[in-house]
């Protein structure tokens, strides 16, 4: 599959993980519009408009999950069903679009059960553009903005068939670290705002956000034991946490797209957080 088109790649013969500091290839934001959770996906138009519908990943997903529809790409829509739409740039880069979607509502179904598809489709869009990001070329850019983090995402049903990875650029990881309570308040805030919206049988006891055992990091969880934290080998690796690599969040019994989806909310809200007290 062709990703990125003609971008200039400064870095020839270097992966994105070799390139640090990354320049910012791509930004997820959690955020709450007229009351309403949106997420918004920020990327350069070549990376995200020439994700073909028939790759393997999005055929995947597609046989995986029924109903969640065609992969849309295009300069106005993109994800399964064309989810998330065009909207105003987030930043002043050239080629560098955004699209939003509004988190989806709970939907009962006739039997009182609830249908997953939206929750679904969106978790899916966003494996299918974090798969994607993760083969784009790099692009350096006169803003000096950091990639402040790459995900990872599975979208299968099953026991912790929806998991996630986060690896953290060592500058996030280093804010963090220093600022540990004020990054729990805001994810805490972030989580309870996004499962409400999802999940009909929600209480705020679902989302806790907490220092981890050590103090040196954090971990969030959307229900009962299922969570993200930072791997206990990567606070071991300095006395100063963030400052010589940095984090990687990894998951444990994540079995829904809402629990995923609320664990991404989250880490986006933090990493915005950071963005704005770095710049």
């Amino acid at each position: 599959m062709r990703i990125g088109g003609p971008q200039l790649n400064l870095y020839p013969g270097k992966s994105i993980a070799e390139v640090k500091p990354l320049p910012v290839v791509y930004d997820l934001v959690f955020r709450v519009e007229d009351d309403r959770p949106v997420f918004v996906f920020s990327a350069y138009d070549d990376m995200a408009n020439e994700i073909l519908p028939n790759a393997p990943i999005v055929t995947e997903l597609i046989l995986e999950h029924e109903g969640i529809g065609g992969f849309v790409s295009s300069p106005d829509s993109l994800g399964f069903d064309g989810i998330f739409t065009s909207c105003e740039p987030l930043y002043p880069l050239a080629r560098f679009s955004s699209w939003r979607t509004e988190v989806p509502e709970k939907i009962i179904g006739i039997v009182g059960e609830h249908d997953w598809t939206p929750a679904v489709r969106l978790a899916c869009s966003l494996s299918v553009l974090f798969a994607m990001a993760k083969n784009a070329r790099v692009i350096s850019n006169s803003l000096g903005l950091e990639q402040l983090a790459m995900f990872d995402t599975v979208c299968l049903e099953g026991t912790s068939g929806y998991s996630l990875t986060a690896r953290l650029s060592s500058a996030a990881s280093k804010w963090i670290s220093e600022n540990l309570q004020e990054s729990i308040d805001v994810a805490q805030s972030a989580m309870v705002v996004a499962m409400g919206q999802m999940w009909s049988r929600f209480c705020t006891g679902d989302c806790r956000v907490f220092k981890n055992g050590n103090g040196m990091g954090i971990v969030l969880e959307a229900g009962s034991a299922c969570g993200i934290n930072v791997e206990s080998s990567e606070l071991d690796k300095s006395d100063e946490p963030g400052t010589t690599s940095g984090w990687n969040f990894e998951s444990c019994n994540v079995d829904t797209s809402i629990q995923q989806i609320t664990l991404l909310a989250g880490l986006c809200a933090i990493l915005q957080l950071v963005r704005e007290r770095l710049s």
